[in-house]
């Protein structure tokens, strides 16, 4: 059980270190270009500017990354607390710990990953 107890908390560990990447860099990025994407709209609208560009390609992955990440975040984070729920029963110290990054880890990929917190 302290063997399980301990790949859980690692793989709860590591979901956590994404969700703070996913949190404090790929956000800001995504909002940027969407900021980015609003003025090349706003070029478009006035006929100097397409949308088959390299550029707007660029700008509208880097604005779907949020997205992207938070959907693989949810779905490792979902994997992680169920890695560690059983032993979180057993009072397994770590366990407990695992379950509480895992459920903040799925809480911030379902906050960017879908639309239902928009």
């Amino acid at each position: 059980m302290k063997r399980f107890t301990l790949v859980g908390f690692i793989v709860s560990l590591l979901v956590f270190l994404g969700a703070i990447y996913v949190q404090f860099v790929v956000v800001p990025n995504s909002e940027s270009a969407e900021m980015q994407m609003m003025l090349h709209d706003a070029g478009f609208l006035r006929g100097t500017h397409s949308y088959n560009t390299p550029e707007y390609s660029a700008l509208f992955e880097t604005y779907e990354a949020k997205v992207i990440y938070g959907m693989y975040l949810t779905i490792a984070a979902i994997a992680a607390f169920l890695l560690v729920v059983y032993p979180a029963t057993k009072k397994q110290g770590l366990a407990v710990l695992g379950v509480i990054l895992s459920l903040v880890s799925c809480f911030i990929g379902t906050v960017h990953g879908t639309h239902l917190f928009s």
